[in-house]
């Protein structure tokens, strides 16, 4: 899942997708009634994505062994397939589906769609996220402090893998979430970035050390954000290989 600066579109695909919704005033509110629409009587949490299939001419999905990708929209007639690698697990599976679908929606709005680009890969993340992760629905199932357990057991309620959960969490929730493996950023969003250099975060740094010596655990820290410097709870927790954390940042209470 790429995280999306929401100040900054400028490509065709932003424009077709704003038009496809009635010239909608941004691009977050076009996926979000765009999405309102598709998910119209279908079943969710988890979402029943086979359900989808057809409202965009997708006739099925299957798994391949040859892809040089995560997954694919192939051409089928006037229709369309989806494709993904026989290697996913099975949330970004699920994932890889509902991108596609965001090209299939695409594919639907008329002659010369888009269907290259670094904007279009990150409209059709979007639209996976809501599709997957339903804004309105989401929010009402977290609580008012979001924890490390609560990202996990709703990526388990919505079938999501953990990355793309904590990353919703950060994006309508206002806390902050990253990866790392060995210490080394694998992603993140919020304070910390993919780019951002852990020796400059000064506290934060030295919590993310230590953790590598704990399976999980919490710590307050006085955190650099923006021009005020706050007191910040950083949780974190390991996911998968020994080696790999998940973090989250919020403010203390």
């Amino acid at each position: 899942m790429i995280p999306h600066n929401p100040k900054r579109w400028s490509s065709a695909a932003a424009r077709r997708l704003r038009q496809l919704a009635g010239n909608a005033s941004s691009v977050d509110a076009a996926v979000l009634q765009i999405v309102e629409q598709l998910l119209k009587g279908v079943v969710c949490p988890p979402t029943d994505l086979d359900a989808i299939l057809p409202r965009l001419q997708v006739v099925e999905h299957e798994a391949r062994d040859d892809l040089a990708a995560s997954g694919a929209l192939i051409r089928v007639g006037d229709k369309f397939k989806i494709v993904y690698s026989t290697l996913l697990p099975k949330s970004r599976k699920r994932w890889t589906i509902a991108h596609e679908l965001g090209h299939a929606l695409f594919e639907t709005t008329g002659r010369s769609p888009p269907r290259r680009g670094r904007e279009l890969e990150r409209l059709c993340d979007m639209i996976a996220a809501e599709l997957l992760l339903p804004r309105a629905l989401f929010t009402s199932r977290i609580q008012e402090n979001v924890s490390l357990n609560q990202i996990l057991k709703l990526a388990d309620v919505f079938q999501t893998s953990v990355s793309a959960t904590a990353i919703r969490c950060a994006e309508l929730c206002g806390v902050s979430v990253f990866e790392t493996e060995v210490g080394n950023l694998r992603w993140g969003y919020g304070v910390v970035r993919k780019s951002s250099h852990l020796a400059s975060l000064g506290e934060l740094a030295v919590v993310v050390r230590s953790a590598l010596d704990s399976e999980q655990g919490s710590e307050e820290v006085d955190l650099q954000v923006g021009n005020h410097r706050r007191r910040c709870l950083v949780e974190w927790k390991r996911v998968g290989s020994e080696r790999r954390r998940i973090f989250m940042v919020r403010h203390a209470p």
